[in-house]
């Protein structure tokens, strides 16, 4: 999945770029951004093998659907025995099984606006070399339910500076260390 597309960038920058710094620069900040989550945004299907326990945390979050659970034996676990999250699968029956092997889809079907903005942001900051301090003109971002206020960001003309908005984006889709 393209975190933005050539035509969004040229609106974003007010310019042409061709397609070949277009790519290179957007699988760069696609990478780095991944990196620093710890996490890929682009919807696949994986598969893991666990110990069982009644609460299962799986590696790629957000959850989409579990295709299957199945025991040591291969066996099928029935669906109606356990509950999908986001984060994972809790059992509210457990199977008498020790191993589970668990395949499902995890990962954004649409990528988050935040993270779209912060890889067009990040990738203006790669492209057009400026003294200036940029990012949104906001002091406070909402996204998912959950407001952010910037009371000691490093304000300039209203934009916060880079690493304020790297921080303020990124750390909602961080998984583990987060940053508070």
């Amino acid at each position: 999945m393209a975190y933005f597309t050539n035509d969004e960038l040229n609106t974003y920058l007010g310019k042409t770029v061709t397609a070949t710094d277009y790519q290179s620069v957007h699988d760069f900040v696609k990478q780095r951004i991944e990196n620093y989550c710890g996490q890929e945004f682009e919807q696949s299907t994986y598969t893991e093998s666990r110990m069982l326990d009644s609460v299962i945390y799986l590696k790629h979050q957000p959850v989409a659907t579990v295709t299957q659970v199945t025991d040591q034996t291969g066996a099928i676990i029935d669906p109606t025995t356990y509950d999908v999250y986001g984060w994972g699968i809790a059992f509210y029956q457990m199977p008498y099984t020790r191993m589970i092997t668990i395949s499902y889809t995890a990962g954004y079907s649409v990528l988050p606006q935040p993270i779209k903005e912060l890889a067009l942001w990040m990738t203006k900051k790669i492209l057009v070399k400026q003294d200036t301090p940029e990012g949104p003109a906001l002091n406070s971002m909402t996204t998912n339910g959950i407001t952010m206020v910037f009371q000691h960001a490093d304000l300039y003309n209203g934009r916060l500076t880079g690493d304020d908005y790297w921080d303020a984006v990124a750390n909602q889709y961080r998984k583990w260390p987060k940053v508070i």
